[in-house]
C-alpha cells in the first residue's frame, strides 16, 4: 500500500511538471531534453528502489509521447522517441527498459564485488540474503555464502533476479554493465 502511493505521489509531480513544460512552446528535440534531464530524474530515485508497475510505467510513457508529440498531430511513439538521433529519435530513454536497467544496477554491483573480492557493504550483504544463492547457481559463479539466505526475497530482488532471467543474462554481462 505505501509503495502504491508513493508512487502515486511521483505520478502526480511528473504530471504536474509534464503540464508546466508544456505551456511553453519548445522544438521537439528540446522536449526531448527536457524529457531526460528533467521528467525522468522525477522517477528514477523511486524507480531504483521500488519496481514501477505495469500502469504506471504506461502512464508515464503515454506522458512522454504526447509531450513531445504535442499539438503536432504526430505519432510518436516511445520505440520511435528512444531510438539514437542518427537513426531518427531523440534519444529518450525507454521507461521499461530503463526502470529495468535502475533495478539490474546493484546485481551488476554484486557480481563486480564477487569478481573483484572487495569488500562486503550492507547493499551487497542485502542481496546476498535475499538472492546471493539463486544468483550463483543462475550465473554459475562460486558459491560463497556462509551467511544466511531467506526463503521469500525481497520483491525489488525478486524482480530484479526474473530480469536476469528473462534475458539471459550471464556473469559477465552484469559486470560489464556496472563499469
Amino acid at each position: 500500500m505505501a509503495i502504491s502511493s508513493e508512487w502515486n505521489r511521483i505520478i502526480t509531480r511528473f504530471k504536474t511538471e509534464v503540464k508546466k513544460l508544456s505551456t511553453y512552446t519548445l522544438t521537439h528535440n528540446a522536449k526531448a531534453l527536457l524529457t531526460k534531464s528533467k521528467l525522468l530524474p522525477i522517477i528514477t530515485y523511486t524507480a531504483h528502489i521500488y519496481q514501477l508497475s505495469t500502469l504506471h510505467r504506461k502512464a508515464i510513457t503515454n506522458r512522454i509521447e504526447n509531450f513531445i508529440a504535442g499539438d503536432s498531430r504526430l505519432s510518436l511513439s516511445i520505440d520511435i522517441l528512444a531510438l539514437p538521433k542518427n537513426q531518427g529519435g531523440y534519444g529518450v530513454q525507454h521507461i521499461t527498459h530503463y526502470c529495468d536497467l535502475l533495478s539490474l544496477k546493484p546485481i551488476a554491483q554484486y557480481c563486480q564485488h564477487r569478481k573483484e573480492n572487495t569488500e562486503l557493504t550492507l547493499e551487497l550483504a542485502l542481496i546476498e540474503y535475499n538472492i546471493g544463492l539463486q544468483l550463483s547457481h543462475l550465473l554459475s559463479i562460486p558459491s560463497k555464502n556462509h551467511f544466511p539466505h531467506t526463503d521469500s526475497p525481497n520483491p525489488f530482488y525478486a524482480f530484479s533476479l526474473a530480469l536476469c532471467r528473462k534475458h539471459h543474462l550471464t556473469f559477465e554481462d552484469l559486470c560489464y554493465f556496472h563499469t
